[in-house]
């Protein structure tokens, strides 16, 4: 068994609980450990560079102007926007944790920020969804209550 360097077991462990520093000590546990840490390293970078890419380009498509005129379609807009900041808020704290060994938990507004935004944005999505199945209900069903309330004046409205 090999001596490790009690530095690199604290940068390598930092984002997890004390024990994790004997499964990195440990010979068996030591290869599914580091594997755990490489996947944790790349995984957010790839999630947030592609998640990123793909809704800015939702959004820029979902916003041409003859897709504007449907109230799904601007529901479908913001709901690109607002997965877009569910995506940076889980990646940025994994890659701060991971590649900078920067928590943004221990700061007392960036841990009341990240806080929030892991709760609300996800729950926003899901009521943003939710008001694109009743806005189709009302457009395939209610045809004449459809002509006044399925405009995207009203679905910017409700978005916000």
């Amino acid at each position: 068994m090999t001596a490790i360097n009690n530095d690199d077991v604290i940068n390598t462990v930092n984002g997890f609980p004390v024990q994790a520093s004997s499964l990195l000590a440990n010979p068996t546990t030591r290869p599914i450990f580091t594997s755990i840490i490489i996947l944790l390293k790349v995984y957010p970078v790839l999630v947030l560079v592609l998640g990123s890419f793909g809704n800015l380009l939702s959004f820029c498509v979902l916003l041409r102007a003859n897709m504007r005129r449907y109230s799904t379609f601007c529901y479908l807009a913001c709901l690109a926007l607002v997965d877009l900041g569910v995506i940076l808020t889980f990646c940025i704290n994994f890659i701060l944790l991971y590649h900078f060994n920067n928590d943004i938990q221990n700061e007392p507004f960036t841990c009341n920020l990240f806080a929030f935004c892991i709760y609300f944005l996800p729950q926003y999505s899901s009521w943003i969804l939710v008001a694109v199945s009743i806005d189709r209900v009302i457009s395939a069903k209610y045809l004449r209550l459809a002509k006044t309330w399925s405009k995207p004046k009203h679905s910017s409205f409700f978005s916000l």
